[in-house]
């Protein structure tokens, strides 16, 4: 091994003791070392990490590929990976070369029903879902109000899950190795459904005075957060195996308006996590809209607390690998409706314009992917349905144009879910025309 080289580093490592040296600097240092151990032939031979004391050295080795180890400099959080890297979450590989993801090409929408006049409108009306071998299926209320079945393999034709009930108070669906559709009906009843090859399997209904309601599934055990209450209005929820659920008591609202709206829920490391819209009582007038989180530990304990000021109509929550939650909502900014999106760092939600102050946004939905990319879908102004990303590094692409025209009210949430092949998939409705509609993403 050539000496130079190795006073050469160490000539290097007094100047950033004295000035602060760039990281590239650094780099191309390492590198004439690692070239000359190579141009030796005993490049093959030895750990350089471990030959020059590069492991633990604060400047992470790992993408040039000189360390027989994984550099502890790297991770595990991927905080010291150079820029243009990001961490594999894997020990063994370290810090990986990051490469930005191919835009989305969304097809163009497909009407695959019809919903009921705006006169029946009380909560969000059609959602989608994709099951472990990649099935897409969609729930939506069709023009009678009944809870209706949908799915590509058979032209979407439409399956009345239960023609004895109708939807009231919200309709939701979710898929993992089964398929789940959960109703309000219109006597406040929870109706939980379970589905396989377009018909109703099994039936569960339970609870009273139910408003709301928001589901998602872990494994075997479904989780619903829902708004409720008779004399008090509460957040609640239920979560087990089907039909053997355990009912559970979130917190009590006071001064509030009805039950809270639009529970988006999400389940992340078996805990589960929630987001909801309150509203002040008319005789309140100190109070105002908020957008609220509960959150259930692994434990089985339920924990609440206040997001932002908001409008009424809630939000979509989503966590991504890490575990870190993200919502987004219609919040103000200066008085002005804005479309927001919201970060949790440790006990604090830190909160942001999405597309600028005062730039609106409604009925959004947030999911987060494997990679940790964030997927927004949400109604901007002239009722254009619209995609935004936020990749693994916070970084935002531009918006995207899914579909000219859909009007939606505001208790409205556009149906998004990832497939396992990485498509997206979308079910909205639109208000004026009366049609179900579904766009995918490859």
């Amino acid at each position: 091994m050539k000496l130079h080289a190795l006073h050469r580093l160490s000539f290097l490592a007094l100047a950033c003791a004295v000035a602060a040296c760039a990281e590239e600097d650094v780099a191309a240092d390492k590198a004439d070392i690692a070239a000359d151990a190579q141009a030796s032939g005993k490049g093959d031979q030895l750990d350089i990490c471990a030959g020059w004391d590069w492991y633990d050295d604060d400047f992470c080795d790992d993408p040039y590929g000189w360390c027989a180890q994984p550099d502890p400099d790297c991770g595990p959080d991927g905080d010291s990976c150079p820029d243009g890297f990001m961490w594999s979450g894997r020990a063994d590989e370290g810090c990986v070369e990051a490469s930005a993801p191919e835009p989305f090409a969304f097809e163009a929408p497909v009407v695959i029903g019809r919903r009921p006049s705006t006169a029946f409108e009380y909560r969000a009306w059609g959602g989608v879902a994709v099951d472990d071998g990649g099935g897409v299926h969609a729930a939506y209320v069709n023009s009678s109000r009944r809870p209706t079945y949908a799915r590509p393999n058979d032209d979407w034709e439409p399956h009345v899950l239960d023609d004895g009930e109708y939807v009231r108070g919200g309709l939701t669906i979710a898929a993992q190795a089964d398929v789940h559709v959960a109703f309000v009906d219109d006597h406040y009843r929870l109706n939980h459904l379970l589905v396989e090859d377009a018909a109703v399997v099994d039936a569960d209904q339970s609870g009273t005075y139910i408003y709301s309601l928001g589901m998602a599934l872990d494994g075997e055990d479904t989780h619903f957060v829902f708004g409720s209450g008779d004399r008090i209005n509460r957040v609640a929820a239920r979560s087990g195996t089907f039909g053997d659920e355990t009912w559970a008591s979130i917190v009590e609202l006071e001064n509030v308006t009805e039950a809270p709206e639009s529970p988006s829920v999400v389940v992340h490391d078996g805990s589960v996590h929630a987001v909801y819209g309150t509203a002040p009582a008319a005789y309140n007038f100190r109070g105002r809209s908020q957008l609220r989180y509960a959150v259930r530990d692994a434990a089985g304990t339920w924990s609440d607390r206040t997001v932002a000021d908001a409008t009424r109509d809630g939000g979509s929550i989503a966590v991504g690998p890490d575990g870190r939650p993200y919502a987004v909502y219609r919040g103000f900014v200066d008085g002005a409706q804005t479309l927001m999106f919201a970060a949790l760092d440790g006990n604090t939600w830190t909160t942001e314009p999405l597309l600028g102050p005062g730039v609106g946004g409604w009925s959004p939905n947030v999911i987060a992917g494997d990679d940790g990319t964030l997927h927004v879908v949400y109604r901007a102004s002239g009722s254009v349905v619209s995609y935004i990303a936020r990749d693994a590094e916070g970084v935002w692409s531009e918006p995207a144009a899914l579909d000219p025209s859909a009007s939606m009210s505001s208790a409205d949430r556009i149906g998004l879910v990832q497939g396992p092949d990485g498509a997206l998939h979308m079910v909205y409705t639109d208000t004026q025309s009366l049609e179900v509609r579904y766009v995918v993403g490859r």
